[in-house]
């Protein structure tokens, strides 16, 4: 558990709630605050009106680039929903367009730690994969957020498009390893226009 006190003005609290804003896959705001000042935060951000996202809008084969705004992670779900502790949000590039998904706390550790640049002491999974694209002489051309399972928790899918021989190849992953390989590798993060217009 940690100790850090709420980052707002005159607040006390301990800080359960971490929150990293993003431009250009870089972070641009990173507070722990407690969970009145961070739940009001999140609300205040998420429903700025007319919110663009950074840069010029693209599609990308039947989908649209989007990238990540922010990363949220709530220690107080950690202990009793360790996979459903943290939540990604996407923002449509050059677009008003959102797309969020819950994730687990490891996700979202490995997630912030690209954004922020960390070198890790050996490569994560993640990392490692990239290299073996490399050494096979394959390339990752963008992954993409195709498909979800709806239920009581919606269960999201992604793909690898990779070019290898002369070949697209299609490799299916969950979308928090597939968006942590698409920023380590600088490559576009796209939703399917499928899945855009279902969930509307």
């Amino acid at each position: 558990m940690n100790t850090l006190k709420c980052y707002a003005a005159g607040c006390a609290k301990r800080a359960t709630i971490h929150f990293i804003r993003a431009e250009a896959r870089r972070v641009v705001e990173a507070v722990v605050l407690c969970d009145e000042h961070g739940t009001a935060r999140l609300h205040e951000h998420w429903n700025r009106p007319g919110r663009i996202g950074p840069g010029t809008p693209e599609r990308i084969g039947t989908g649209v680039v989007f990238d990540i705004d922010d990363l949220v992670l709530d220690e107080l779900n950690i202990q009793d929903q360790p996979n459903w502790a943290g939540w990604l949000e996407l923002i449509e590039v050059g677009g008003a367009r959102r797309f969020g998904m819950r994730v687990d706390s490891f996700a979202w550790v490995v997630l912030s730690a690209e954004l922020q640049g960390y070198q890790f002491p050996r490569p994560p999974t993640h990392q490692a994969m990239a290299r073996l694209l490399k050494a096979i002489g394959a390339r990752l051309d963008y992954v993409e957020i195709d498909k979800v399972t709806p239920g009581d928790v919606y269960v999201y899918e992604a793909k690898l498009h990779i070019e290898h021989a002369g070949t697209h190849v299609l490799v299916d992953l969950r979308p928090t390893d597939a968006i942590a390989l698409a920023l380590y590798c600088g490559v576009p993060i796209v939703v399917s226009q499928a899945l855009l217009t279902m969930l509307r």
